[in-house]
């Protein structure tokens, strides 16, 4: 079961944002809980991070039931860092901005469910905040903050998939029959290039077709 009160500020949100008007929250469904139960029967799931960790639940859920995951990219963030009696540390805003591409890192567990008709995505993009608190306690790395808490600021937009094949199309769609990780940087995915490259292959939407210079080349199958 899902411990609500560990439930971050950001995933909150969204679930009351998204929740339709005869829709229940933290309902339970054949063993698990999901976050929105419509009265249609469709499932929400509000996943700020890590979409492979629904596994489980999609193939218990996905047999009998529509899922629309709902998944934030935070285009801008602000990193809030508390002291460890809570008063503010400093504030300022986070040097990364999320991208579209990432989706495809957090999908990499999820490939097998590529031609589920049942599944679907919104993808949302927003301005979020970070909190973090320095504890003397933490072991590993004392001098990095822990992240305690994320808050949504504000919504920009959001844009919907019928199927995880419609979010892999929208790159197949801007890049050459063939092509290299570099390519697919050129339209934007920059980092997380060789992600998307992986699942695509995973998918069995690309083939491996050797090299070109020092680069793996693909093609569209």
């Amino acid at each position: 079961m899902i411990n609500t009160y560990n439930e971050s500020d950001l995933h909150k949100s969204l679930k009351e944002h998204f929740c339709p008007k005869n829709g229940k929250t933290e309902q339970p469904l054949l063993g698990s809980i999901c976050d929105i139960l419509c009265d249609t029967g469709k499932v929400i799931e509000i996943q700020t991070s890590n979409l492979s960790s629904l596994r489980v639940k999609l193939e218990k859920f996905l047999p009998k039931h529509k899922v629309l995951i709902i998944y934030p990219i935070a285009l801008t963030s602000y990193i809030q860092v508390l002291n460890d009696d809570g008063s503010i540390r400093h504030r300022r805003k986070s040097p990364k901005h999320g991208s579209f591409f990432q989706i495809f890192k957090e999908l990499s567990g999820l490939y097998h469910l590529i031609d589920n008709k049942n599944l679907s995505f919104k993808l949302v993009y927003i301005s979020s905040e970070i909190i973090k608190i320095d504890k003397e306690v933490k072991k590993r790395n004392p001098l990095r903050p822990g992240v305690i808490n994320k808050k949504l600021i504000e919504i920009h937009s959001s844009e919907d998939y019928k199927n995880m094949k419609a979010i892999c199309k929208k790159v197949l769609d801007l890049i050459p029959e063939e092509f290299t990780n570099q390519d697919i940087k050129n339209i934007g995915a920059k980092g997380y290039a060789s992600y998307t490259s992986w699942f695509l292959s995973k998918a069995e939407l690309i083939s491996s077709e050797g090299k070109k210079g020092r680069f793996k080349l693909y093609k569209k199958i």
